[in-house]
């Protein structure tokens, strides 16, 4: 036979539809928190409720988050170049970095140089503005 069972038993249309509903199911299934029929403890399910189950799925992501998190933090203290930070200048923005003269604030350079010392609230926009002091 030259044609799959599948095929045979669906046609090339249904196939189609019945790939695209998995993948809804799957998304759904997502989306509610239910655990993956392919992770290792699924068989955990057949001893313990639900509810645990989906615990230690929620521990192992947020082990995950963690691990992430850690990558991100280390990333922070890797020696510098100043690489990015020139490639902004260069594009014509000003950059931000923190100085131990001026704990409570952050220096902003403008492409020509000029700084000053700015206060930023949480979302990022600029409080207030000064000149940076003259040494």
């Amino acid at each position: 036979m030259s044609k799959s069972l599948t095929k045979l038993l669906l046609g090339a249309e249904a196939q189609e539809g019945v790939r695209n509903a998995i993948r809804d199911a799957v998304a759904r299934a997502d989306a509610a928190g239910l655990v993956p029929a392919f992770q290792p403890y699924i068989a955990l399910a057949k001893v313990l409720p639900r509810s645990v189950v989906l615990a230690i799925r929620r521990q192992e992501l947020a082990k995950q988050a963690a691990s992430e998190t850690d990558a991100i933090v280390r990333n922070l203290f890797l020696p510098d170049d100043g690489q990015a930070a020139q490639s902004h200048l260069d594009a014509g923005r000003p950059i931000y970095y923190c100085e131990d003269a001026y704990p409570d604030e952050m220096v902003r350079q403008w492409p020509g140089g000029n700084r000053e010392l700015v206060t930023l609230a949480l979302d990022g926009t600029v409080l207030r503005a000064k000149p940076y002091p003259a040494n």
